[in-house]
């Protein structure tokens, strides 16, 4: 079966490339504050069973940063993509035209913040039972 594709307006995918990429952002410096407790916690307590629950969020976050440079990426990638359409068209033309939607890239985001809220409230959970 093919995939149906659909055509956005370019300033629409611009505007979400420039929310999401905002929105990550966000969750980056995030992620450097919940690290910085964690470093916290880990350096008030030696028990085993902290210190593992420590290098299992401290592996997800990693993988989480990992997860967003991709995600930031890809935003960018297809940013070009849309500029580069919007640069050969004249102004009128550019409020007018139509892009392929970036769905997948949509799902990607919808799925990262659900996966990251997750994780996040988890460790507030972890932060509760530790500090």
């Amino acid at each position: 079966m093919e995939t149906l594709k659909v055509a956005v307006p370019l300033n629409q995918l611009h505007f979400e490339h420039s929310l999401w990429s905002n929105e990550l952002s966000f969750y980056k410096d995030e992620l450097k504050l919940l690290n910085n407790y964690l470093e916290e916690i880990a350096s008030k307590n030696t028990k085993h069973d902290v210190m593992v629950e420590v290098e299992q969020f401290q592996n997800r976050f990693i993988r989480q940063k990992e997860v967003l440079d991709t995600l930031l990426h890809d935003i960018n990638e297809h940013e070009q993509l849309v500029l580069h359409a919007f640069q050969n068209l004249n102004p009128i033309q550019a409020t007018k035209s139509k892009f392929e939607d970036h769905a997948a890239l949509r799902e990607s985001i919808d799925t990262f913040k659900k996966l990251y809220a997750e994780l996040k409230l988890e460790f507030f959970k972890f932060l509760n039972r530790r500090m």
